[in-house]
């Protein structure tokens, strides 16, 4: 009696909850009508809205393919996601920056609420957009996971990929790739392996990114998995300028939705990568002007957020890059802090507008160094001293670089609150700005 043969295919099925939240509209809500959100409210009192949503790996099973160092992480390109389709909802078609500021952990069981809040657009064509989330069980703090700025109208008209692979581009491997991630604490499932084909020229690499069959990506603008997977290609560059999780995206627009398959193309810029992302047949799917991204620990983060990442320090060569220096610093700062050389208060235009000058860079001491300066005003009055300084500088038709020193703004050991309150203000400039602005 012949008896049958059992195969196992290493495959994972899983049975899709209904993302309907319901009639939302019974409660006085509009429908977000996106697979994240579930409601969406105008503000009565404010031009702005609020969308809502319910996070769970057993709502959202495919989120469970994003782990880092053994934690489920909520993908960067999620926010990407949810902050165009919170633009569209009030107008505001382009995100014109976004900073993840604190990754979100999902539960193994369990959900959490989100939250994303548009701003009014009190002045000009630009609104604030932050997410939040909290855990459903508890009465936790909300915490807040991702910043940025919407826009109206479109930065960008689309880059069309018609011919594929281009001229000059060369196939590169990705056997090792995946492997390659994990052992950095990247481990992504079959969902987020989407990358198909890779190539390469010069310094530009070209991908093709396909979602699995039983993945749906028609209700969403761009796929979180999708351009994330297409982002892996980082992975294969030299060096580890590229390597680690998005963490400050610019000029984000979406010519087209729904795409399942698309190609992609990543060229350098500055610190960051410039992303054009386009569909099958080459017609524009989403342009991305900057992304930059931050490195993950090696050790296992256990499920805890904080950990992901690290503040790391980088020695310069200062022969280097501060070849013919003219130093200046902010009046406030004792005078035995500031270089050997300064001249105190020097207007931030002045020594460069000397004839001759070379490579040179300016030193700010900012007020707080002093020790004198405390209160929220003076941080208010400060960093508003620090992002003037910054705008002249760039405005300018100098091509130097802006070295700006702090002394304990960062880190374990922060004394001084209006220091670390520019610290933020110009890590957001210099993403944005990565070859004219220096922290030290």
């Amino acid at each position: 009696m012949d008896l049958p043969t059992y195969a196992f295919q290493h495959q994972r099925y899983w049975l899709d909850a209904p993302a309907d939240p319901g009639d939302v509209t019974a409660m006085g809500l509009d429908s977000a009508d996106h697979p994240l959100l579930g409601a969406a409210v105008t503000l009565a009192n404010a031009d702005g809205a609020v969308l809502t949503g319910r996070l769970s790996l057993d709502r959202h099973p495919w989120l469970a393919d994003h782990v880092v160092n053994s934690a489920v992480i909520f993908p960067g390109t999620g926010y990407v996601e949810l902050a165009l389709h919170a633009g569209a909802q009030v107008g505001a078609e382009t995100v014109d920056e976004l900073t993840i500021e604190t990754p979100l952990v999902l539960p193994e069981r369990g959900a959490v609420q989100l939250q994303v809040v548009v701003g009014a657009a009190d002045a000009g064509p630009a609104r604030s957009v932050q997410v939040y989330a909290r855990s459903a069980d508890t009465d936790a703090q909300w915490t807040r996971h991702a910043s940025g700025l919407l826009t109206t109208g479109r930065r960008s008209a689309g880059t069309v990929l018609a011919e594929w692979p281009p001229t000059g581009a060369e196939p590169v491997s990705t056997d090792d790739l995946y492997h390659h991630l994990a052992t950095g604490g990247l481990a992504y499932g079959p969902v987020f392996r989407g990358l198909r084909r890779v190539w390469r020229r010069d310094d530009e690499f070209y991908a093709e990114v396909n979602l699995p069959e039983n993945v749906e990506a028609d209700d969403f603008g761009l796929h979180p998995a999708v351009l994330d997977a297409g982002l892996h290609t980082l992975g294969l560059a030299d060096g580890d300028t590229f390597r680690g999780l998005p963490f400050a995206w610019s000029g984000i627009t979406l010519h087209a939705t729904g795409a399942a398959g698309v190609r992609i193309r990543l060229t350098p810029v500055g610190s960051g990568v410039r992303v054009v992302v386009a569909d099958a047949v080459g017609a524009p799917v989403a342009t991305i002007d900057s992304l930059v991204l931050r490195p993950v620990q090696a050790h296992q983060t256990g499920g805890t957020s904080d950990a992901l990442f690290d503040l790391t320090w980088q020695e310069i060569d200062t022969s280097a890059a501060l070849t013919d220096p003219d130093w200046a610093y902010h009046p406030a700062v004792r005078p035995e802090l500031a270089p050997t050389g300064a001249a105190q208060g020097v207007p931030i235009a002045d020594p460069l507008a000397r004839d001759g000058a070379t490579a040179a860079a300016l030193l700010v001491l900012t007020a707080g160094l002093g020790g004198d300066v405390a209160g929220p005003s003076a941080v208010h009055d400060e960093v508003n001293r620090v992002l003037g300084l910054v705008q002249e500088w760039l405005a300018g038709s100098n091509t130097h670089r802006l070295a700006v020193l702090t002394r304990h703004a960062v880190g374990d050991d922060v004394t001084d609150l209006a220091g670390a309150a520019v610290w933020g203000l110009l890590r957001s400039a210099q993403a944005e700005n990565p070859d004219r602005l220096l922290l030290v």
